[in-house]
Formats: structure tokens, C-alpha cells, sequence
């Protein structure tokens, strides 16, 4: 045993890429933490709890736009410090990856002799969302084709995976908690967020950055007879696109709710508040948001994007609408908009309820991590 290295356990040792800054990571990483033994290498360091949970080794955040010659230094020093963890201080038998498309991508590249699971998000494999540099693209290929196992949340993103070279890809719906996602009583949950008891309000839950299309939505809005209030959150977002967003809702007559980033135990509260959701980015995988919303019974607006058609949601649940090139078609949209706030039974919002609860709950997706890596670990 090198020194400084620790023990060895029965357990295979697992040690986590990613952002532990993202709580849907943190959520997926958290139910493996009693059953391993686990670490944590992250160049955007989550609460400082998480520390008391398992190690985590923070390292330099890569600092992009600097000159060559500095950001070279930089990514050297984060290089050295990856492999340190890997190599001698924590040494495990399985590394999994949330969010490929970074630097961690450089980082695992020379690391072959450790079975490596790769966990996908849309942007990770969708290069419209996030165009990256040649040579981080090549890295990010080289890793799907060197990695024992790739999960991905939808057929449609297992498909761009195998495309990007990778050998085994399964399908894990990195699912919700069902403990927590469900129905609640609206009138309540709009007072302990502090909104409008009356009046119909529409919620827009994703990242108040642009690929998620907030503009187009606040133009149909204003374009409606009877206009519903929208209520955005401050999660991930670019300060000068919200910034826009709330000068043009100010501009229209809109009414906008800016939130701050609520802890996922709090999100039933944002989708009972609402009457229904919109969704609408150019390009997508398969959210977590529209599982939320669905599990908390509220319909949710999309585009007819390639991502959604293999699910079984029926147009009173899930309506999507046109767009050219992954921008809604306007009328298009204020239409759909209209409909999706008309009162009326909902009966493929219980059945698309029913599916989440049956398809996509985080313990069964637990549960095919844990073989998987029971698995690869030997």
C-alpha cells in the first residue's frame, strides 16, 4: 500500500465526478453514500454539509477565457491534482461521472485500469446546447468509447450516446423521489412561498438561461386575453439573461415571481402553487423537471422536439407545439398556452402521474446503479 493511501474494504470504493454543486447530483450521489465507500472530486463545491457526508476534494475551478498560456498552467494544475485523488489518496476500485462534458473529461482520459460509468445530461451529448472546444469534444468521445458503462435517462439520448462511440449504454431513468413528488394542496404551497392566493399562474422551472427560451414565453403570455402571472427561479441562472427577462416582462405588463433556487425538497411547493408548467428549450433530453411536474399532477407545455416523442403522455398531460429550429412558433405557442390553462379534467395527467410513479422513480434507479456497479467492481 502506497503511502497516505487508505485501507482497502470489501466494498468496492467509488469516487464521483461532477458538479456537487447541482442538487439533482447530490440527490443522485446521496443514496450510494451509506451502501460504499465513497468520495467526491468537484471543481464546483456544493453546501458545506456535504462534508460531513463523504470526503470531498475540492479542486481549482479551469478558468476558461484566460490566455493560453495561463489557462494551460491552470488545467495542468487541476490535471495533477485529479490524478493525486485517484492515484494515492483515495485510490478506487469505480469512478462514475456526472456531467461528461467538462474537464473532468482530460482528467480520466489516462486512467484506464479503473472501470469508469459515465452518467449523461443532455448537454453532455446535444452540442447544440453547449458547443465546446475541438479538443474537449475529442476528449469527451475518447471517454464514451473507454467507459465500461454509460447511463442514460431516455432512448433518444441512450441513441446520441452510442453515436458518440460508447459500447454499453443503459437506460437508467435517474428518477424523482416519490417520497417527496407529489400532490399538494395549491392554496397552501402559494402561501409558504409567498404568492398570490388567486389568480392563475404558470411556472417556468428551468435555468433562467437562454438555450431554455424565457423571452418567446413572456411574448405569448402578454398575447393571451386573460394573462396568468409566471413565476420563474434564480436556479443556474446568467445574471444578464435574467436580467432581460425581467426588463421585458417590466416592458409587456407581465407579471413575473423571480424566486431564489428552492432545496428539492421544496419543489412540490413550486408545482402545486401552479396551474401548469411550460417547458420549452431549443434543445432537450429527458428533464427532471417534467417528471416533477407530472408526479405533482400539473400539465406541462413543451416543443415537439425528437427528445419527447417516445413518451407515452397524452396532449392533456404533455401538449406540445411547432417550432422551427428548436424556436417556438409564436401563435403556436400562445395557443397552446390558452388550452393548457382552460379548466377541465385531466385524465392523462393521472396517467402520465401513474407512469412516473411506475417508470421513473429514483429507488429503481438506485437499484440499477448498485447492480451495475456490484457488476463492474467484480
Amino acid at each position: 500500500m502506497s503511502a497516505g493511501a487508505p485501507p482497502r474494504s470489501s466494498r468496492p470504493r467509488v469516487l464521483y465526478f461532477g458538479p456537487a454543486v447541482n442538487p439533482i447530483v447530490r440527490g443522485r450521489v446521496r443514496p450510494f453514500v451509506a451502501r460504499y465507500p465513497c468520495a467526491w472530486v468537484t471543481s464546483a463545491p456544493g453546501p458545506a454539509s456535504l462534508q460531513t457526508e463523504l470526503p470531498v476534494f475540492e479542486l481549482p475551478r479551469p478558468a476558461f477565457g484566460r490566455l493560453p498560456r495561463l489557462l494551460f498552467a491552470h488545467t495542468l494544475d487541476y490535471l495533477v491534482e485529479a490524478w493525486d485523488v485517484v492515484l494515492r489518496r483515495f485510490r478506487p476500485d469505480l469512478i462514475h461521472v456526472h456531467y461528461v462534458a467538462q474537464l473532468d473529461a482530460l482528467a480520466l482520459l489516462p486512467l484506464r485500469k479503473i472501470p469508469l460509468v459515465l452518467t449523461v445530461m443532455g448537454g453532455d451529448v446535444l452540442t447544440d446546447q453547449i458547443p465546446r472546444p475541438w479538443p474537449l469534444d475529442l476528449a469527451v468521445r475518447r471517454l464514451f468509447r473507454r467507459a465500461a458503462a454509460v447511463t442514460a435517462k431516455s432512448e433518444f439520448l441512450a441513441a446520441q450516446c452510442r453515436a458518440l462511440g460508447a459500447r454499453r449504454v443503459e437506460q437508467v431513468r435517474w428518477g424523482i423521489d416519490l417520497s417527496c413528488f407529489g400532490p399538494r394542496e395549491r392554496g397552501a404551497a402559494r402561501a409558504r412561498l409567498g404568492l398570490p392566493a388567486a389568480g392563475r399562474l404558470l411556472l417556468s422551472s428551468r435555468a433562467l438561461q437562454p438555450l431554455y427560451n424565457h423571452l418567446p414565453i413572456l411574448e405569448a403570455v402578454a398575447g393571451l386575453p386573460e394573462r396568468p402571472e409566471l413565476v420563474v427561479t434564480r436556479h443556474a441562472a446568467l445574471g444578464d439573461y435574467a436580467a432581460q427577462v425581467i426588463a421585458r416582462a417590466r416592458a409587456l405588463g407581465v407579471t413575473l415571481h423571480v424566486l431564489d433556487p428552492l432545496p428539492p425538497e421544496r419543489m412540490p411547493d413550486l408545482y402545486a402553487a401552479a396551474d401548469a408548467c411550460v417547458s420549452i428549450p431549443a434543445s432537450d433530453g429527458l428533464p427532471q423537471t417534467l417528471l416533477e411536474a407530472l408526479a405533482c399532477a400539473r400539465p406541462t407545455l413543451a416543443l415537439d422536439l425528437d427528445a419527447y416523442r417516445e413518451l407515452p403522455f397524452a396532449a392533456d398531460a404533455c401538449l406540445k407545439v411547432a417550432h422551427v429550429g428548436g424556436q417556438p412558433d409564436l401563435a403556436a405557442l400562445r395557443a397552446g398556452l390558452s388550452e393548457l390553462l382552460q379548466v377541465r379534467e385531466r385524465p392523462g395527467v393521472e396517467a402520465a402521474q401513474a407512469w412516473v410513479r411506475a417508470e421513473a422513480s429514483l429507488e429503481a434507479s438506485v437499484a440499477q446503479v448498485d447492480a451495475l456497479y456490484r457488476e463492474l467492481a467484480g
